[in-house]
């Protein structure tokens, strides 16, 4: 009955059989059915000389019954077989098998260096994968890491796969793979090329050499050099087409290449010697023209490969990757191509100069940074300082010039104090309400008290001074920290946060002289903190001194803080 009910829907093993069951039979029948489905697999081991049985199916769709934290909880041994099964699975690995593997992953090797054993000793069909190496190959970079090294320590216990494809897939996933050391695979890679071009087998000498590219280009070349010589003469010629016109085999989607092993896209010595190679044995005027229908054939893949070794040189973006297209400019052999690497060489410093895009993550961050809704204290803070600093930057360097009104010494704080509450208010409406001179806790009036929409939020003072105004002494700026912000305007339990604003208008750091008169045109800033000389800067250091102070003696998240423009100077 099991049987019958697979044979309905052999390529959507799974839930769906027990729906066609539920809708057929009804509810009751759909449980007995999955009920035994489950208990099926459990109770029967397969060999893998049994995955093209129904009874593999009537297990696989049990398997696919079963919840993933079941199976994470089965003892080893249905842990295997349940991988056993999964090799059954038509075209590629089920779902379920993917965290199961690496959850179990020495379960999971173990299993599967023994069927790929037996693919290896089996030989079959030379013109199509076997079902263990295509399972492999195309399940997903995880997967394939894990059996990197064990497949790799096979293939030197076992020897090599009979089959051309077995043998192209297991290569290329040990040359990828960064469990194998280069160091240890090398010699391999280098080793199996020679023995088959000295046994005239090419066809499996450009996969070693493939493979020996990917890990260690220096020495692929070596290899080819030391195979064919330096001079390309027509029979050395005929086969370096055939090489880089073969079909090259990716089993990685586009995501996951970033994480292989590709040590050949690095490389910039080997790459020019590639280009140069590809240049001269396949130029540009032998591509082929499509007008219709289009097969790729030598040719086409001889094109598409010099683009690729051309296109990764310019990508690399490196000094070394410049001097080698300089080099293939002023190449003798390759000046019918000249102004092709010119090109490629103003395209890699184009690229060079312009700034990387944010990742998806930075960039969540910095949109927050500017537009997210606040949400706790410390957020709200962080908002009005940036709206805060923004906008004197503002006023101080924009085109607009608003800030001539304070340089020229005309500007009062009545003035700048205006200015921010009307551009705060257009900034930032939705976060919050800005209130000039509001009164607070004993008839004391901040020159900005600004309120989150969020009550919970609390609320924040701004208290701007003039520094360069006569009334305000050196000493009086300084105290007037502890003294009027934190004393007086965040008395109150809800205002969590002063913010004292020291703006310098109108005089300079040093004094401006008419160089004909000698009349001073403009006085240079100073003040005396206790005793001692101070220009603005030295004025903002000894201010940001004593909000510390201040703030260390402040409970329940209050904080104190200092910000300060220089308008004199644009």
């Amino acid at each position: 009955m099991l049987i019958w009910a697979v044979r309905r829907r052999p390529n959507d093993l799974g839930t769906s059989v027990v729906d066609g069951t539920r809708a057929r039979h009804g509810e009751w029948i759909a449980k007995l059915f999955a009920a035994g489905f489950k208990r099926y697999w459990r109770d029967n081991d397969i060999s893998y000389a049994d995955r093209d049985t129904y009874q593999a199916w009537v297990g696989l769709t049990g398997l696919a019954l079963e919840a993933p934290e079941a199976l994470a909880q089965l003892p080893d041994h249905l842990v295997e077989r349940a991988f056993r099964y999964g090799f059954a699975n038509l075209n590629s690995f089920p779902e379920w098998l993917f965290p199961l593997a690496l959850l179990k992953h020495q379960l999971f090797t173990g299993v599967a260096t023994g069927i790929l054993e037996e693919d290896i000793r089996g030989g079959g069909d030379k013109e199509s994968t076997s079902d263990g190496f295509s399972r492999i190959a195309y399940s997903s970079s995880d997967i394939r890491e894990l059996i990197a090294s064990p497949l790799f320590q096979l293939l030197l216990t076992s020897g090599l796969p009979e089959n051309r494809r077995d043998l192209e897939i297991a290569v290329n996933l040990v040359a990828r793979s960064s469990a194998v050391s280069p160091t240890v695979l090398t010699p391999f890679l280098q080793q199996n090329f020679t023995a088959a071009v000295s046994s005239f087998r090419m066809s499996d000498a450009w996969i070693w050499l493939d493979a020996l590219f990917c890990v260690e280009p220096a020495s692929a070349w070596a290899a080819w050099t030391t195979a064919f010589g330096y001079y390309w003469s027509p029979s050395s010629k005929a086969l370096f087409l055939r090489f880089i016109g073969r079909e090259s085999p990716s089993y990685s989607r586009a995501e996951e290449r970033d994480a292989e092993r590709d040590n050949l896209a690095t490389d910039a010595a080997v790459l020019r010697a590639l280009v140069k190679a590809t240049y001269l044995v396949w130029p540009p005027a032998n591509d082929p023209v499509h007008e219709d229908a289009y097969s790729p054939d030598i040719a086409d893949k001889a094109t598409s490969k010099r683009s690729y070794s051309l296109n990764a040189l310019t990508a690399l973006g490196s000094e070394q990757a410049l001097a080698s297209l300089d080099a293939l400019a002023v190449d003798p052999d390759l000046r019918r191509h000249r102004d092709t690497f010119l090109y490629q060489r103003d395209k890699l410093v184009r690229t060079s100069v312009r700034r990387d895009l944010l990742p998806a993550s930075e960039a969540i961050t910095f949109l927050n940074s500017f537009s997210k809704t606040p949400t706790s204290i410390e957020e709200f803070r962080a908002l009005i300082k940036r709206h805060l600093v923004a906008l004197l930057e503002k006023l101080h360097h924009f085109d607009d010039d608003e800030g001539f009104l304070f340089r020229s010494g005309r500007g009062k704080e009545d003035d700048i104090r205006n200015w921010l509450s009307g551009r705060m208010r257009e900034i930032g409406a939705q976060h919050y309400e800005v209130i000039r001179e509001q009164e607070v806790a004993v008839e004391n009036r901040p020159d900005l008290r600004i309120h989150s929409r969020n009550a919970e939020l609390g609320l924040i003072s701004v208290e701007i001074k003039m520094a360069e105004e006569p009334h305000w002494t050196g000493d009086i700026l300084i105290d007037k920290i502890q003294t009027q912000l934190a004393d007086q305007y965040m008395f109150e339990n809800g205002s969590h946060t002063g913010f004292y604003l020291l703006a310098n208008g109108a005089n300079p750091r040093v004094k401006v002289i008419h160089p004909k008169t000698g009349v001073v045109l403009r006085k240079a800033f100073a003040k005396r903190i206790a005793g001692k000389a101070v220009n603005f800067l030295g004025l903002i250091e000894q201010a940001n001194s004593k909000a510390l102070a201040v703030t260390a003696t402040l409970s329940g998240n209050k904080v104190v803080e200092v910000i300060s423009v220089d308008l004199s100077e644009r």
